[in-house]
């Protein structure tokens, strides 16, 4: 079928309106029209005057190309008016569409005709990670060191007992007719010439319901209970660690494993006593004469009162180790170290006397402590 020219009396081409080749055979003109109808019919589109203007042109192409004879006159005369189209009962074919049925005409009949299938992401994954429960706990740094037995009282999703997890409870042999569908397991909808069927998707195509929504989880498969968990803090715990009971998270899916507790576990600095790994430190203020005569004296621990050996002349800074009074290793091979960082007190002295006193001591002591200090400044020249 040569053609002489393209496009009608009001200049439009009818193969280029449904975007098909001159070649196109009755089938791609079809489906060409489809696809455009479902995009730009009025219906769809309302009060949209460009949407009703490109579906007239749209149909005034298909209603040409459609009909075999309608073609091959548009194909010979090219810009020419084409012929009237003769009166059909159906304006155009849908191969492959049931046009059996009952009319539907609800407002969401578009939605569910042209509906996009969603398709549903991995969401939850069903294990134990996805049913975690956490929570914080805030120890003293005494009770950390001691270890202690918590109660921790939280909400925990457990599979709910009249469902089984399953969060449907069943209808019976017979199931509950679906209103949707009465029963047929399919839906026939049309909109102005377009005519569908598709199966219900409230029953999913099987007319009837065999299960119901299970009331007491609201269909979940699970409620949330008030529980209390017993956790047993190990002594030496340190801040920001934790504790991981297995199977006392969340219940998950029926057949799947529950979540885990995780329990963080934050410890109150000490006023005065630092953490190192498993050692501890703690500052010992000395007099100066504790410090330049040394002997022995009592230091208060977090652990009561002992007994120090001072050498005599210990410098500020200087560290005195206590084997065995840090916190547990956790390796179960005993526990770390206390050091006592020494710390010399400096009185204040104002009376006459005293300041004699520190003279003659300092005369008998004339060795300058900074003598080193410039020793180690000159080593770079």
């Amino acid at each position: 079928m040569g053609r002489t020219g393209s496009g009608t009396a009001g200049g439009d081409d009818y193969y280029a309106v449904l975007g098909v080749s001159p070649t196109a055979n009755a089938s791609s003109i079809r489906r060409a029209y489809q696809r455009l109808a479902r995009r730009i019919h009025p219906d769809l589109n309302p009060n949209d005057r460009v949407s009703a203007e490109l579906y007239a042109k749209v149909r005034e192409a298909f209603d040409t190309l459609g009909d075999p004879e309608r073609r091959a006159d548009y194909d010979r005369r090219g810009r020419e008016p084409p012929a009237p189209a003769p009166e059909r009962a159906v304006h155009f074919g849908f191969a492959g569409f049931d046009f059996q049925g009952a009319e539907v005409r609800s407002p969401d009949a578009l939605h569910e005709i042209f509906a996009r299938r969603r398709t549903s992401g991995s969401g939850s994954a069903g294990g134990s990670v996805a049913n975690d429960i956490h929570h914080r706990v805030r120890l003293s740094f005494r009770k950390a060191l001691e270890g202690r037995q918590v109660r921790v009282r939280t909400m925990r999703k457990e599979t709910c007992d009249p469902c089984e997890g399953t969060g449907r409870l069943s209808t019976g042999a017979g199931g509950v007719r679906c209103s949707a569908c009465a029963g047929a397991g399919r839906r026939v909808l049309r909109y102005g010439h377009m005519v569908f069927t598709r199966a219900c998707r409230k029953c999913r195509g099987k007319g009837a319901f065999f299960h119901r929504s299970c009331r007491p989880c609201g269909g979940r498969g699970r409620r949330a209970q008030p529980v209390l968990v017993m956790a047993r803090v190990a002594p030496g715990v340190a801040d920001g660690a934790t504790m991981v009971l297995t199977g006392q998270g969340h219940h998950g899916p029926p057949g799947s494993p529950a979540g885990d507790f995780h329990l963080h576990v934050e410890v109150a600095p000490h006023p005065v006593v630092t953490r190192e790994g498993d050692d501890l430190v703690c500052p010992l203020p000395l007099t100066l004469a504790e410090a330049a005569l040394g002997g022995q004296i009592e230091v208060p621990t977090l652990e009561g009162t002992v007994r120090v050996r001072l050498p005599a002349g210990i410098q500020p800074g200087a560290r005195i180790r206590l084997p065995g009074r840090g916190l547990p290793t956790g390796r179960g091979d005993g526990r770390g170290d206390l050091y006592l960082v020494a710390e010399v007190s400096i009185p204040r002295i104002r009376d006459a006397r005293a300041q004699e006193l520190i003279r003659e001591l300092d005369a008998r002591h004339p060795a300058s402590p900074r003598e080193a200090l410039r020793a180690k400044m000159q080593e770079g020249d």
